[in-house]
């Protein structure tokens, strides 16, 4: 089960929406322990509003990107853009887009059992996951066709939504599938 004495406390911020600020911590990974430094990640995707807004904010017209967004909606995640236009418009906001390693640390929510969300006999995928089955296989005509709002499921245990699902998630570490340092358990 999860270690509830490691949970973040979420800072609501009108610019940033909910933050989570995570202490330091391990987990494992493939046989090994990967030591974290504290960070802050935001709770939810980014919406398609924040991101408007952040481009509407930026002065530089040359640094302003279009969203690309084909399912529509202030409340869904901005979607089909690429790494770089999605770390511009974190640093645009003051931050960045985390590692691989904090990714993982922030969905694990201090559980070394490698599941995103509360292993609890009664949960189900669909409980905290968007996926091609609750998803695409519902047809184009289907409301629940393509991405779905932010934070529409459960949230894991530190409350941070959508960490398996919905959309791709980027992170800072662009070329490499595992690129944080591991030592020996």
């Amino acid at each position: 089960m999860f270690n509830k004495m490691n949970v973040p406390r979420i800072i609501r911020d009108s610019k940033y929406g909910a933050v989570a600020l995570i202490d330091s911590g391990t987990f494992r990974y493939r046989g090994r322990v990967v030591h974290m430094s504290p960070f802050a990640i935001m709770t939810t995707e980014m919406t398609q509003k924040m991101f408007d807004e952040t481009m509407r904010a930026e002065k530089d017209t040359l640094k302003q990107i279009k969203d690309r967004s084909s399912f529509k909606n202030p409340s869904k995640p901005v979607h089909n853009i690429n790494w770089d236009n999605a770390r511009a418009t974190c640093k645009m906001l003051g931050g960045d887009l985390p590692t691989e390693a904090q990714w993982e640390f922030a969905g694990r929510a201090d559980n070394n059992e490698g599941a995103l969300w509360d292993i609890d006999e009664n949960a189900t995928v669909d409980d905290y996951a968007v996926y091609r089955n609750n998803s695409y296989k519902k047809g184009k005509k289907s409301e629940a066709f393509g991405p779905q709002m932010v934070a529409s499921k459960k949230p894991n245990p530190w409350g941070i939504y959508d960490m398996s699902g919905n959309v791709a998630e980027w992170t800072r570490d662009k070329y490499f599938m595992i690129s944080f340092w591991v030592e020996s358990s």
